[in-house]
């Protein structure tokens, strides 16, 4: 009786291990592609619609048939922006659709004939603003895929048993995460298990992420094309704005004396200032004995003169009759007299001395209070022109300042384009101090965000994020950007600098944006791989520019989609 117990228990066992799935088991950390492999399926976990995509450089289209519905997401292939108000042309086995898209790039329709299982051979055509694009494709309907099955009370009995056993006796499988490297290189790649999951983000059992498009356009999920290319090699060091000393002035009296407002009152810090304005006026400071000895000067100079005058007009009367060089003479010394009662009585301890703004600029620094006492070489005021500041930047290595060709900084969200100006030959605190010169000030778009599309020529269109300059003078750059040539920067302000260096490295440009931290603190980009797809890569990065990195390190050698708005978003899906 035992015995038939115990088998009667095995065979329960091993019917109920049959029915369970078998677990794979994903690891992160290794590249498995191949350039002459089939691109990337489409992975969708179940009960998801059945979904198939076209690509092509400039559109990604992306089909969902699900309950005799068919919609349409029409996206841009580099940046995954919807193309809003698109005409959407279907052709397949003689039957023709024809969609336009709304405001989200989203386009419904019914279509019951994709729900016959086989092989469809589908050209889309898609028409919108600035866009003509022709999709063809093969889709394959599975059966399985149509077939809402409904399981019999005795497989659902058996199912029971299978996960009763699996939950109680088995043990569990252990999944990897991304980040960690769990390969043997005796072992063969285990497939990934799709887990079962509606129409959410979801992540896969080898780390990649499901992210439906509606999920995506909800997340701003946008990406850029990246190829690899040679690129300037670039440094990092820490710098500090100061200004240019052609631009700059600082106000000192040349005399000790009480200083006075001039009728329009002292200028503020952030006031602007124009050259020959009169900032203060000072009153030189005398005493009463240096007012009374000029006095008895201006007295005895003006009875002098009186003399003079009477003496050259007598001499003059009687020109013909005395030499000429006697009347000159006299005339000289009454004109030697005038003149010097004219300097005493405009001398210093008479009348005040304005105090004038040597260049324009905004005053940065007021050191002045009505009726103060100051002395010669006391600092009353500082003016800088804001628009003509320069960076200073120590560098450890003396070699680099011969392999400088330009520096860029980010700073509020603008981009700072740098030119450098020269070295010095003195070491300070065994640094080598570099000079820069802030030449302009890239400011945003009102577009939405794409900060950098690279293309297999290199070019670059970058978009910075929104800030305001007071009172700028403003101009358009070559990619639509407006150019500041009044900078928001303050002196002694310090910035991060990415210097341009000579040398170059291979690697693929990056947004800065686009570069995350794992769950092991490791900085990782993603890469869409698919139209709902999205893989992790562990990553090593270099600075090229103030907003722009280089993965030297982790990707694949080929063109790919980083994205570089809402990655961060993209780590926390579990």
């Amino acid at each position: 009786m035992e015995k038939q117990i115990v088998a009667l228990l095995s065979g329960c066992l091993l019917m109920g291990m049959a029915s369970l799935p078998l677990p794979a088991l994903a690891h992160g950390g290794e590249d498995h592609s191949h350039d002459e492999e089939p691109p990337t399926p489409i992975v969708a976990p179940a009960n998801s619609g059945i979904r198939w995509e076209l690509n092509s450089p400039d559109v990604e289209l992306l089909g969902i048939v699900s309950a005799g519905q068919l919609t349409l997401h029409v996206d841009k292939f580099a940046t995954n922006e919807p193309i809003p108000n698109a005409k959407v042309e279907l052709e397949s086995k003689g039957k023709k659709l024809i969609l336009q898209t709304d405001v989200n790039g989203i386009a419904q329709t019914d279509a019951d004939w994709l729900n016959t299982p086989g092989h469809y051979e589908i050209t889309a055509t898609i028409l919108a603003k600035g866009m003509n694009d022709l999709l063809i494709g093969t889709v394959k309907i599975t059966a399985d895929a149509n077939s809402d099955t409904v399981e019999s009370d005795s497989s659902a009995w058996w199912k029971f048993w299978g996960n009763l056993l699996q939950d109680t006796l088995l043990p569990r499988p252990v999944f990897a995460h991304g980040g960690e490297d769990h390969s043997h290189n005796d072992e063969a790649t285990a497939a990934v298990d799709l887990p079962t999951a509606q129409d959410k983000p979801t992540r896969l059992t080898d780390g990649s992420l499901f992210i439906p498009k509606a999920a995506q356009h909800v997340l701003s999920i946008r990406t850029a094309i990246g190829k690899p290319q040679s690129v300037a090699h670039s440094i990092t060091l820490n710098g500090v704005v100061v200004s240019d000393p052609n631009a700059s002035a600082i106000i000192q009296p040349t005399l000790g004396g009480r200083v006075l407002a001039p009728p329009q009152g002292f200028p503020t810090v952030g006031s602007r200032v124009e050259k020959g304005q009169t900032l203060a006026i000072l009153e030189p400071a005398a005493s009463n004995t240096d007012k009374g000895d000029q006095q008895d000067k201006i007295a005895e100079v003006r009875s002098e003169l009186a003399l003079a005058e009477k003496n050259a007009a007598r001499l003059s009367s009687i020109a013909g009759v005395i030499p000429q060089m006697e009347v000159d003479a006299a005339r000289n010394t009454a004109d030697t007299l005038k003149a010097r009662l004219n300097a005493l009585q405009g001398s210093l301890a008479q009348q005040p001395q304005p105090l004038l703004a040597p260049l324009s600029g905004i005053i940065s620094n007021v050191n002045v209070t009505l009726g103060q006492q100051a002395n010669a070489g006391d600092t009353l005021f500082n003016i800088i022109d804001p628009a003509r500041l320069h960076v200073e930047a120590l560098a450890y290595d003396a070699s680099v300042a011969g392999q400088i060709t330009g520096a860029t900084a980010t700073l509020n969200g603008q981009t700072l384009t740098l030119a450098f100006i020269g070295s010095s030959q003195q070491l300070r605190n065994q640094a080598l101090p570099l000079r820069f010169k802030v030449e302009t000030v890239t400011q945003p778009r009102t577009s939405p965000p794409s900060p950098l599309s690279l293309t297999g020529e290199g070019e670059q269109e970058r978009a910075f994020s929104s800030s305001s300059s007071p009172s700028p003078v403003k101009e358009r750059g070559a990619g639509g950007e407006v150019l500041l040539r009044q900078p928001t920067l303050s002196v002694g302000q310090p910035l991060k600098l990415a210097v341009h260096t000579r040398t170059t490295i291979q690697g693929t440009p990056v947004p800065a944006s686009s570069l995350v931290n794992n769950n092991q603190q490791q900085p990782t980009v993603w890469v869409k791989t698919a139209a709902e797809r999205f893989t992790a890569h562990v990553v090593n990065a270099q600075t090229l520019d103030a907003d722009t990195l280089v993965i030297t390190e982790g990707l694949p050698n080929s063109s790919i989609r980083v994205v570089i708005n809402g990655a961060a978003l993209l780590s926390q899906v579990r």
